[in-house]
């Protein structure tokens, strides 16, 4: 009104009316997809469904409606100073309820995402602990196994006083193939927790890290399986993707504790080829770039601290090129 001295003025030429009206609206549209498409990555697009669409329809039609509104007010009645500041303030807040409509549906649609991200690696765990546990039942076979040795030591001498030597090489063979003649190494009385570090030191030997673990004795017995499987399942695979392909990696597990406060310490200290990065809020980004969500493991080691009132802390030595993460868990029971 103040530059064009009156609010009619583009009114009395319908041409250069229209062409205003309509070339600027295509213009905003234009810009918005210009912005949409240079700026959000693919990943982070959201797909457009019929419900969501109408919903967020509403609100812009709902501000088209209000914009005729002021423009039939402005149109038909006299505006002093007063009056189009009110105007133009309501237009204002017109604009900002949009903004805040669409941001309100992509905190939503982000919150959502990771929710189901949480979701999935929830089941994930439960998988793996129930894997876990079925290891942890094969290894208490094999002590079964050695504890009757005897019997398949005498079995074996009976087919050779019969010199039927055929039969006793078949037997053996047999006895050489079951699961539980293989070698297991015992780190702590968990059976599950030795399961895993045992499968994790047969990763870092063909990836050539060395692998160290300290178990102290009590430190994990209070906890849980699930929770082990969250603990040191993440941890090590953090660890293990950290330490690949760096010139004499090496992995230490520590773990103690402390009878007194009945706290447990875990400690996993690891080479790491390159520099983390971190998000400014405590937490790590992944470096991968699969088109997927990642960084969730860290969220499920301090999700199952907290069920001990613990506490997740890490940091990178620069001079000594490893990353150390330790978790603080209290024994309640």
């Amino acid at each position: 009104m103040r530059l064009l001295d009156g609010f009619l003025v583009f009114t009395q030429n319908s041409i250069s009316y229209a062409t205003v009206s309509i070339g600027s609206r295509i213009f905003y549209y234009l810009v918005i997809r210009i912005i949409i498409a240079v700026f959000t990555p693919k990943e982070e697009r959201l797909e457009a469904k019929s419900g969501f669409t109408v919903l967020l329809s509403v609100t812009p039609l709902m501000s088209v409606w209000l914009t005729l509104v002021i423009v039939v007010i402005c149109m038909n009645g006299h505006i002093d100073f007063i009056m189009g500041g009110m105007l133009l303030a309501s237009m204002a807040l017109l604009l900002v309820m949009n903004f805040v409509v669409f941001w309100a549906y992509d905190s939503d649609q982000k919150f959502m995402r990771n929710y189901l991200m949480m979701q999935a690696d929830l089941k994930e765990q439960q998988a793996e602990a129930e894997y876990y546990r079925r290891l942890a039942e094969q290894t208490e076979n094999q002590k079964i196994l050695i504890h009757d040795i005897k019997n398949h030591l005498q079995t074996i001498a009976g087919l050779s006083e019969d010199g039927r030597e055929s039969k006793i090489h078949e037997y053996v063979q047999q006895l050489m193939e079951m699961p539980e003649m293989k070698s297991s190494v015992t780190y702590c009385s968990q059976p599950v927790l030795n399961v895993i570090l045992g499968q994790y030191q047969e990763i870092c030997k063909k990836k050539s890290i060395q692998f160290g673990v300290d178990i102290r004795k009590d430190s994990v017995d209070y906890i849980t399986v699930d929770d082990l499987t969250a603990l040191f399942g993440n941890l090590l695979k953090n660890a293990v993707e950290a330490a690949a392909g760096v010139s004499e990696a090496y992995i230490d597990v520590t773990v103690n504790y402390n009878y007194k406060s009945k706290q447990t310490f875990i400690s996993v200290e690891n080479s790491v080829l390159y520099l983390p990065m971190f998000d400014g809020d405590g937490g790590l980004i992944s470096r991968k770039n699969d088109g997927k969500l990642h960084g969730v493991g860290i969220k499920s080691i301090q999700r199952a601290a907290e069920h001990y009132q613990g506490e997740v802390s890490y940091h990178y030595d620069k001079e000594a090129k490893c990353f150390h993460m330790m978790v603080l868990l209290m024994n309640n029971k």
